[in-house]
């Protein structure tokens, strides 16, 4: 009877482990309330070394269509993320020529958020911004995420 406690008490902290850790992305909060009607951003910071190997930041806004918005929430839902415990998120870039992030900015009367919209952060496949973030970062598990990020951007207006 003593194992059987154990190993079910085992089982519920390793269960609970594994849902505090791994969160799909159709649990996102409030990404599903994001109508087509929202004015959805994405800002990409294109950081190049020049020639004295100080980085150069480049930013270019893309405004969504209705129908990138929709791939965009998809992307989301379709995705799944890991929980990281770090609140700050360190990346060795001295060995890049350039690299890319990006900022998702929601604005939406509707949106459940900060009154002034959402920003969502994405460096080197980390996510913040999210609730389930909380104050740090979630790492996505889809190693083809810029991939698909570059493909809902290459229908925008700048």
């Amino acid at each position: 009877m003593k194992v059987i406690i154990v190993v079910t008490l085992c089982l519920l902290i390793a269960i609970g482990a594994f849902f505090f850790f791994y969160i799909p992305g159709a649990w996102i909060g409030g990404i599903a309330e994001i109508s087509t009607e929202s004015h959805v951003v994405i800002q990409q910071d294109t950081a190049t070394k020049d020639s004295s190997g100080n980085l150069e930041h480049t930013y270019t806004d893309f405004t969504l269509t209705a129908e990138q918005i929709e791939m965009l929430k998809e992307f989301i839902h379709s995705s799944s993320f890991t929980r990281s415990l770090r609140g700050t998120l360190y990346h060795k870039t001295t060995d890049m020529e350039s690299y890319n992030t990006y900022d998702i900015i929601i604005h939406d009367d509707n949106f459940i958020a900060v009154h002034d919209g959402i920003r969502i952060g994405i460096s080197w496949g980390y996510f913040s911004g999210f609730k389930q973030s909380g104050n740090g970062w979630i790492k996505i598990n889809n190693t083809n995420w810029e991939d698909s990020i570059t493909q809902i951007l290459a229908h925008s207006s700048r």
